[in-house]
This record gives C-alpha cells, structure tokens and sequence, in this order.
C-alpha cells in the first residue's frame, strides 16, 4: 500500500529529471583566472595587524584582475583591489588592499561576530579546498575587522551555511588609500585534499555607498558568487600537511535563577570533544549540553490554522545543519529538523545530557549522523533520538540521497522515518544559461502513535538567470503523516507552488524621489491546497511588481488574492465556527462561521537601502478577511549612527474586526547593539507582544578572548505588563569556554 500510491505526477516528474544526462568530472572553463601562492619560511610570518607593511608581502605579486558585476557587467570597478596569498607550514595568509578614492566615505557601522554585512563595505575570500565543486569556505570581513564566514554547500543553490563558526583570525585597518586586510586561515581549520597543488577560489569586494559588486573570477551579472563552478584557482600550495587530530571544548557556567519569589543558583560544566579522523570526516561529542548564549526567539502571534515553524539557533544543531537538508523542501513537510530534539511542544527545554555527531565526505559520498540523549521526561522516560543522511555525488553537480531518522521526543512509543530525494543540476543549462535545478524526494513514517505507513512525496523544478526567476513545485502530503523529528504544516493534502520573475533593466527610467530605476521585477506568486478528497483547501495568488533603483532602494505593489474554504475543511466536525484565539484570556477568541470565503487585500512595501545609516521598511496591507476586515501595519528601521552603536526597531499592528467583533494585536520589539571591538559587544533584545502581555529583555555579553576562547553574561528578565509591569523570572548565566588542540 505504501509504494502503490507513488504513481501518478510524481513518478513522471522523476522520469523526466533521471532523464536528463549526468556531467562529467568538473572542467575549468578556459578564461579561469589563477593566482600564484607563495611559501614562505615559518620566521617570517607577517604581523596580524591590518598593514601590509611586513616586507614579507612583498614575495608575492599582487592580483588585480577584478571586474563589475554590477552596475556594470563585467566594465572596470570604479576601485582598484590587489590581493595576494602566502602560506607556510600551519596557515594560508592573505594581504588585501581595497583602494579607495574617498576613504572617509566608506561605510563600516558593524563590529559583532557574525554580523550583517549587507550595509557594509565588506570583502569575501571562497575557498574550494577539494577542487570538486561539492563543498567549501566563505569569509567576509568589513573595514572595522568585523568577521563572518560559512560552509558552502552544492545543495544550496543561492546562498551558503552561516552556521559555521571557524578558527581563523584576521586584522583590518582604514587609511588614506582605502582599507586593508590581513587574515591568516590555519590549515586544521580547513578540509582540503593534500595531493593537490591548487584549490578553488573567488574574491568579492561591495562598495556600499555605490551599491557597486567586484569579483574577481566570472564577474558576470547574474551569476552567484556561491557557484564553485565559477571560481578561479589558487596554485602552488606544495607539500600541506592533512589536518587532523583532537580539539578539546571544556566550559563553565555559573546561573542564577529567580521565578515567582523563589531563586536559587546553578553550576553547571560540560565539554566538547571534537576529533578529525582526516581532511573530510570529523567527529564531535558533548557532554552536558548548555546552550544559555543562544539568541532568544522572536516573537509572534499566530492568527492561523497552522503551527509555527521556529528556526533553529543552537549552535551544535547549526554546524553543517545543511548535510541535513533534504529534498528541496524550504517549509513543509520537513523530514528533520533539529528544534524537535531538546525542546518540547510547548517550546519549553529539556536537558540533552550527552550528544554526539559525525560529518564529511568520503569518494563522492556526503554524509551525516547525530545521536542525543535526553533526560528522563515524566511518563515517557529518557529518550535516544537520531538522524542519518547521506548524499552520493551523481555528475558534477547533482545528487542521490537518503535519509533515516529515529526517537519520539515527546510521547511515549518510537517512530521513526525513511525517505530518499534525488537533486538534478546544471548551473550552464544549455537554454538561455539557466542555473536549472530538478528535485524529486519520498519519505514515509512508521509510528506507534499511527496505524500505517503515511508518506509525503513532492518534486519541484527551479530555472534562474538573470532576466528569469521561475519555480513550480507539487507535492502530496499523506492522512496522519508527522514526522516526530521534522515539521508538517497539514496532513491529507495535495500542494502545488508556483513562482515566476521576469526582471526588466530598462537603460533610463528616472522616477521623482526614486531617482534612476535599476530593474523592474513583473512577479506572480501562487499556492494551491487541495485536500485528499478533492476539496480546495485554500488557496493564495499574489501578482506584484517591484522597482529597485542604483542606490538599492525599493517600492512593491502586491494584490493578494485568497480564498480558504472554512465549510469542507471542518465539514466532519460538530462545531459551526472556527475558533481563532487572538489573547491569552480565557475570552479572548472570535468564532468565524463556517463558510467558503473569498477575499481581495492590496498591499503596499518601501524599502530603502541598508547601506544608510537610517534604513526603513515599510509594509500596509488592508481589505476584508473571512466576514470582516483586517488592516495590517509593519515598520522596522535600523540607525546605524556609528560603529559603536546599532539600533533597530519593530513593530507589527494589526486592527481585526471578525464574527461581529474586533480586535488589536501588536508584536513590537527593538534590539541594541554596543560594539566595543569586533571581539567585545553587548546585545539587548527587547519583546512585546499582546498575546502574552508581556515584556521580555534578553542581554547578551560576548567576549572573543582569542580564535575558539570566548565568554559570555546573559541575563533574561520578563515582566506581566497587565498587572502592573511584575517580574516574572530573571535568569542569569556566566558561561566560558576554551579550545584546546592537540
């Protein structure tokens, strides 16, 4: 019964992606930039402080070929940049000069590890230490020594994992000329293959204030600076050592809790042990796991029929989360995801007393495990849970996958899930140059909670380039089908997604105000639930255009178009309305009588650019909604006065009037950002929200002592704004942690 229900549109999108021939091994396009590396003796490494005035940088010839990407396509940069690379036993170093003909322009407001660059002036170094196209480093550095990086992954088409948090160090430095970079990349950080003398490479520079992009190799519009296909080499990195051995992650931590005029204190300690067996593979195992620095969620009110997908935060479940990805699925349903280990239905923690996890590569094989062991919950017990994934190389860049997982965290029985997804891509499709990507994925659950083997299958078709954004999407989603390790939306369901671009650059479009218009996006966004006894659930189109002018700024128009179908969906039920709870008072609900609805909402967004230093977004929506009306008012803007300071406020307004009555909601919040050095700042997140009425303060104090050392003092404070601003709970925590390596 299980595979006879894989018939049908799914197994046809499959033929038609297995269909289309594999590549061979990757091949360097002829026009490949490379730049020589130079060795040099471990006695003269350079000083990490920003300047290029060692004269050991002066062994290596600087690298000046860079090219717009935008505003021009592949013309001059308006700025020259210089890189060169030296390396010796233990580290890749690189000296980066990015000229600059007015340096007290350059926009630099951000200090905090990991920060968003976007507003920035920021260069990234991408590295491809196999040369296989499958995997790789990002490192992005702004001109105040601000430092962020990330794994690169072929399974993630458009971006990168910024998850990862390296060993590596760097120095930037502002002058009369510009701004320069000094980083220094140990080799025990990276995974590369030793027997080979060159790595893949690009180099991306961002002039803000411009909204000008330079690349290095294939500065073409259009193309994905993350596209390993599309980097230069860097050559000459004769006789390195492979990386491996032992790194050993003790911390401390030192909290006090005070709840309902009770307090007492906590001591807790625990240790990370990581073990690379070689440059592709690696282990981890933690002891104790504490996850007090982890960054607060953001609040919401959920005004719909479905629960809420909270993203991921810890840092040991967001390490290489990317292997874990599976079948192209951005929302729904989720064969694994992460958050279901460690915290229960109601988003409260339980302890993870050990867990454990392998990842690497291994002859065109990329795999994944992760074992944790809870404590014990009352009428469940201590619970074991697990994932395992492995994707086989198929061509250059496409993939066969399959998945496992194993462990009910929060009811008594097991259930576990299998499922494989197959990733077709060619990122030079021989039509119009699409990046074109086909994925196909069927995973099926046995539970003790259900009686059967629900499935959920799906494939979706993506072509991109510059001109053309086009994604359509299917999907079946089986009665009973709840994966205990991932996230479902809806069971018993048919989903169909459409979404198409078409991006017009006219060469001189002036608006008053908005000035020289860069691109006009013309875009029709559509969702379709059907259910599995043929009645329309719900369904959502959203035609919309977009201006975006040279300075990054934006206006859209969207028509939302909705209907959703209250009378088949609830038609086996007693009740003659739908329930919508809006408060946390007992009272505060709205019944929706049961009815086919249909319903019209215009809406309005501006964006300006972030390389402001005010920057806004501001979103209106307003029509009717089920029987009544519903007027929807978002603004956000972020002040960036100076590179010590950042503050960004929020709020979300919405006036509701539904089965004869009417209702506020507002989530509101700001954060603040004190940056002393890009190794000391402080947080504060602030949250309200009517639903809970209450008030939430999270600060965090982070303190980076050197590469892999680092302290941090949280302090979280919640207070009931309905009864007369009262404490709820304060917990405070002092955390350290060392990394030792051997």
């Amino acid at each position: 019964m299980f595979f006879s229900r894989l018939v049908g549109w799914p197994s046809v999108a499959l033929a038609l992606v297995v269909s289309v021939p594999g590549q061979d091994d990757p091949k360097l396009p002829e026009e490949t930039l490379r730049i020589q590396t130079v060795r040099i003796a471990s006695d003269e490494v350079p000083v990490l402080d920003g300047s290029l005035d060692d004269p050991v940088w002066e062994k290596a010839l600087p690298e000046q070929n860079f090219k717009q990407v935008f505003p021009g396509d592949g013309v001059e940069p308006s700025e020259k940049t210089e890189v060169r690379i030296l390396y010796d036993d233990r580290n890749l170093y690189f000296g980066i000069r990015c000229f600059d003909s007015e340096p007290d322009k350059i926009n630099a407001r951000q200090m905090m590890r990991d920060f968003s660059h976007s507003g920035d002036d920021y260069f990234m170094i991408l590295l491809d230490g196999f040369r296989n196209n499958r995997g790789g480093y990002i490192f992005i550095l702004n001109p105040l020594g601000a430092m962020r990086d990330g794994l690169l992954n072929r399974t993630r088409r458009a971006s990168y994992d910024s998850s990862w948090d390296g060993v590596w160090d760097a120095r930037c430095k502002v002058d009369e000329l510009g701004w320069t970079i000094e980083v220094v990349l140990p080799f025990k950080t990276l995974s590369f293959d030793p027997s080979q003398d060159a790595w893949g490479a690009n180099f991306y520079r961002r002039v803000a204030r411009k909204n000008e992009s330079i690349r290095w190799n294939h500065p073409v519009r259009g193309e994905n600076i993350y596209n390993m296909r599309d980097f230069g080499e860097i050559s000459g990195l004769d006789n390195l050592e492979s990386s491996r051995g032992f790194e050993l992650r003790p911390y401390i931590a030192l909290g006090h809790v005070h709840r309902d005029g009770e307090g007492g204190f906590d001591e807790q300690a625990g240790i990370d042990l990581a073990y690379r067996f070689n440059p592709r593979i690696s282990a981890q195992f933690s002891y104790n796991m504490d996850f007090a620095e982890t960054e607060v969620d953001s609040r919401r009110i959920n005004l719909s029929r479905f629960p809420i997908l909270f993203p991921e935060k810890r840092d040991f479940f967001l390490e290489n989360a990317s292997i874990f990805s599976f079948g192209g699925v951005q929302l729904s349903p989720l064969a694994f995801h992460s958050r279901r280990i460690g915290l229960n239905d109601n988003s409260q923690t339980v302890d993870i007393l050990g867990a454990a996890r392998i990842s690497g590569s291994l002859d065109g094989v990329q795999f994944g495990l992760i074992n944790a062991q809870l404590e014990d919950q009352s009428g469940i017990g201590s619970k074991n849970l697990s994932v395992a994934r492995a994707n086989f190389d198929v061509g250059e860049e496409s993939s066969f996958g399959v998945i496992a997982t194993n462990g009910e965290p929060n009811l008594a029985g097991d259930s576990s899930l299998g499922g494989f997804d197959y990733s077709y891509r060619n990122s030079d499709f021989a039509i119009a140059g699409l990046d074109f990507q086909a994925n196909f994925y069927l995973m099926g659950i046995e539970s003790d909670a259900v009686s059967g083997n629900p499935a959920a299958f799906g494939s979706s078709l993506t072509a991109t380039n510059d001109d053309w954004y086009v994604y359509g999407g299917a999907e079946q989603v089986q009665d009973d089908f709840d994966p205990a390790l991932g996230y479902v939306r809806q069971d018993n369901i048919h989903e169909y997604d459409l979404f198409v671009r078409r991006r017009f650059r006219p060469e001189a479009f002036d608006l008053p105000v908005f000035n020289t218009v860069d691109h006009v996006d013309v875009e029709l966004e559509g969702n379709v639930v059907v259910s599995l006894e043929d009645y329309v659930d719900r369904w959502t189109w959203e035609p919309g255009i977009e201006l975006q002018n040279e300075a990054g700024d934006e206006i859209e128009l969207i028509l939302f178009v909705y209907r959703e179908n209250l009378v088949d969906v609830f038609r086996d039920s007693t009740e003659k309305a739908y329930t919508m709870k809006y408060g946390k008072g007992e009272n505060e609900f709205v019944e929706i009588p049961l009815d086919d609805y249909n319903w019209v909402r215009p809406g309005f967004f501006i964006d300006t650019s972030s390389h402001r230093p005010l920057a806004m977004r501001l979103v209106y929506t307003t029509g009717k909604y089920y029987d009544g009306s519903r007027d929807y008012y978002n603004a956000s803007f972020s002040w960036k006065p100076s590179p010590a300071l950042l503050v960004s406020l929020y709020s979300t307004y919405e006036e509701i009037e539904l089965g004869g009555g009417a209702f506020d909601t507002n989530v509101s919040g700001s954060t603040v950002t004190l940056g002393f050095s890009p190794r000391l700042n402080y947080l504060l997140n602030a949250q309200y929200d009517t639903y809970s009425d209450s008030l939430g303060l999270n600060h965090r104090v982070r303190w980076i002592r050197k590469p892999g050392d680092e302290m941090f003092l949280v302090v979280n404070q919640e207070a009931d704004v309905r009864n007369h601003w009262r404490p709820i709970a304060t917990e405070a925590k002092v955390k350290a942690g060392w990394t030792f390596s051997f």
